[in-house]
C-alpha cells in the first residue's frame, strides 16, 4: 500500500470513527458501541495485517515504555500465527513486564510446544 492510500484510509477511518464514537457519546448503547467497532474494523478491512509488521511495531511501543499496548500486538500475532514461538515468547515477555505471571508463564509454555529448544522462551520460563 502506497503512503497516499495508507494515509487516506486513516483519515477515512478517523471520520468512521469520530461518527461512531459521537453516537456513543450521545446514547452509550450496546447497538451503538458495537457499530463503533464494526466501522472501526471495516476502515481497516482492506489492508491486510502482517504479522511482521505487527511484531515490528510490539518492539517500537516496549522500546518507548507502551508495554500494555506492545502485549495487544503480540496477542494479534499469535493470533494470525499460533504456531509462531517468536509471538508467544514476547507475548510472554511483555506480561512479565506488566507483573501477570500466570499469563506470562502460560505465553512461554505455549512457545515450548511450538518449539522446544526455542532458548528465548526457556529463558523467559526460567
Amino acid at each position: 500500500m502506497r503512503q497516499n492510500e495508507s494515509t487516506s484510509s486513516i483519515a477515512r477511518a478517523r471520520s468512521l470513527i469520530r461518527e461512531a464514537l459521537a453516537l456513543v457519546e450521545d446514547d452509550p448503547g450496546s447497538a451503538h458501541i458495537a457499530m463503533a467497532v464494526r466501522l472501526a474494523h471495516r476502515a481497516f478491512k482492506s489492508r491486510m495485517l502482517d504479522p511482521t509488521e505487527l511484531m515490528d511495531a510490539g518492539h517500537r511501543l516496549e522500546d518507548q515504555g507502551r508495554v500494555e499496548l506492545a502485549a495487544e500486538y503480540y496477542a494479534a500475532v499469535v493470533k494470525l500465527e499460533p504456531g509462531a514461538a517468536r509471538g508467544w515468547t514476547n507475548l510472554g515477555e511483555a506480561r512479565r513486564k506488566l507483573g501477570q505471571y500466570d499469563a506470562a508463564l502460560e505465553a512461554f509454555n505455549r512457545a515450548l510446544l511450538r518449539d522446544e529448544t526455542y532458548l528465548w522462551a526457556l529463558a523467559g520460563k526460567a
